[in-house]
């Protein structure tokens, strides 16, 4: 008798095991293939939305939600991808004689998904963050403008500097600057696995160097900026050496 209950007992607790992993794959974003084919990623789920690059043939993407929009080849369903990088034509998913509407595995964008996806989408160079970062004043880790931007954030620039302080991984000299002012190191900016410089994103111009230079208490206000080692030329000239420290008379002078 209790080598029976004991049997009944293994057997439950496998049950419960194995509806645990069950759960868990289910929780876990569904992953799948892509058709023969490589298609543009677009920022909404419309033909008509700007492209964020293209995906790679017979390449396995994850999606986290799914969405109505353009119909292509008579299948108006899209897929979001994990990653944000943006929407997929369900037409190029290889998922058999089946939709991700209807397998079971994707569901629905919400409406408060939706409206974050919609809102970058209708702003030109808008990207998420790869993972928690903060916004400087200068191309620099230097000094703090605004700390704690969450991962997977939306924020639009309107220019990249590319001889800001290196950053990892890979020394990644480029910065973007924030259209509300502020500076993020580009190794913190998924611009859709491209470069942030062919996504369309012009690099700062000279005058924009100059107003973006930093703040009106003296974090780095100066006519251009040079990044490097060593201390500011003169003319206003913000130089950030290894003390991070600007030369006073640039942080006096305005641009």
């Amino acid at each position: 008798m209790k080598k029976h209950v004991a049997l009944i007992g293994l057997a439950v607790s496998a049950a419960l095991a194995i509806g645990t992993l069950a759960t868990g794959t289910a929780d876990a974003a569904a992953k799948y293939p892509t058709i023969n084919s490589s298609t543009a990623i677009h920022m909404a789920p419309t033909l008509t939305s700007r492209t964020n690059g293209t995906t790679e043939k017979a390449m396995s993407y994850s999606f986290n939600c799914w969405y109505t929009g353009t119909s292509v080849g008579n299948d108006n369903v899209w897929g979001h991808l994990t990653n944000n990088q943006g929407w997929i034509p369900d037409y190029y998913i290889n998922l058999g004689y089946k939709r991700l509407s209807t397998m079971g595995t994707v569901p629905k964008c919400s409406a408060v998904l939706m409206n974050q996806y919609n809102t970058a989408a209708k702003t030109a160079h808008t990207f998420p963050v790869l993972q928690a970062t903060n916004e400087y004043w200068t191309p620099a880790t230097t000094y703090v403008m605004k700390s704690g931007i969450a991962a997977n954030s939306f924020h639009t620039f309107n220019c990249y500097y590319a001889s800001g302080q290196a950053v990892n991984p890979n020394n990644n000299k480029v910065w973007d600057h924030l259209a509300s002012g502020g500076w993020i190191a580009d190794a913190r900016v998924n611009s859709g696995g491209i470069a942030i410089a062919k996504t369309g994103l012009p690099a700062c111009t000279a005058k924009q160097l100059s107003t973006y230079a930093g703040d009106a208490v003296g974090h780095g206000v100066g006519s251009a900026i040079n990044i490097g080692t060593g201390t500011a030329k003169t003319g206003g000239e913000v130089k950030v050496g290894t003390s991070g420290a600007p030369n006073a008379a640039s942080q006096m002078k305005k641009a």
